[in-house]
């Protein structure tokens, strides 16, 4: 059945049944149910992890990329140790590399300005 029958069937329906009128205060009915619902309170959105926590996460990340880069594999060589002479030099001196941690790290700051520019509104 497409939208069309089913419009068809729907129509007919209500043909058959006729129109009804509402029964003698039925809105103010509604209307005293309704005042009596409070009023919805927006509420702040908070972060899903606090300030501390990103630290602490970056922190830890930071000790292992260094404990990684600074430790020995078995075979006696680390693993910067490990990667082609001139490779990590070469992907750190990059300009492509540097403009997109720029991009990066400019849409991160705007989004945290327009975020706290958002609620510091929302909070008045």
């Amino acid at each position: 059945m497409n939208d069309e029958q089913a419009d068809a069937l729907l129509r007919s329906l209500f043909r058959e049944v006729g129109g009804h009128t509402a029964p003698p205060g039925l809105e103010g009915r509604i209307l005293q149910r309704t005042a009596l619902v409070p009023a919805f309170q927006a509420v702040g959105a908070k972060p899903l992890l606090p300030r501390w926590a990103w630290v602490l996460a970056g922190l830890i990340l930071a000790a292992l990329l260094l404990l990684g880069l600074n430790t020995t594999t078995p075979a006696g060589t680390g693993l910067v140790r490990s990667l082609p002479e001139g490779l990590l030099d070469a992907v750190l001196a990059s300009h492509w590399l540097t403009m997109a941690l720029s991009a990066t790290a400019l849409f991160m700051a705007l989004s945290s300005w327009l975020q706290a520019r958002l609620y510091a509104g929302s909070a008045n």
